[in-house]
């Protein structure tokens, strides 16, 4: 499994935030990334370099799965069946969608206002 891995993710470049992933990008030492395209097109925005770094053309269509994982020397594992329970709620009821919605809205104002 470890040389599979390895194999297939050898390439793959892992940094802490989107305006290293930008950087990287504008530098040409990675070719692309992956990352929601509002929050990547408003910072992109902020660091002026909307004529440098611009979307691809492909696009993922395919719903992406998400997971939250918690250290178990973390304070909140305690807490971790509480915590299934509420994020379980949440996709559900569509809460999650909706707070995505509403940081996306915002984040269009903040383009249109710049």
């Amino acid at each position: 499994m470890l040389k599979w891995a390895n194999d297939n993710f050898a390439h793959v470049v892992t940094v802490t935030n989107l305006e290293q992933k930008i950087k990287l990008l504008e530098k040409r030492r990675i070719d692309t990334f992956v990352h929601f395209e509002s929050s990547a097109k408003y910072k992109i925005r902020l660091l002026g370099l909307q004529d440098v770094v611009v979307p691809a053309v492909y696009q993922p269509g395919e719903v992406m799965s998400y997971h939250v994982a918690i250290n178990p020397k973390s304070p909140l594992y305690g807490l971790k069946s509480r915590l299934e329970k509420i994020i379980s709620e949440s996709v559900e009821s569509g809460e999650f969608s909706r707070i995505r919605f509403a940081h996306e809205t915002e984040i269009a104002k903040k383009i249109r206002l710049n």
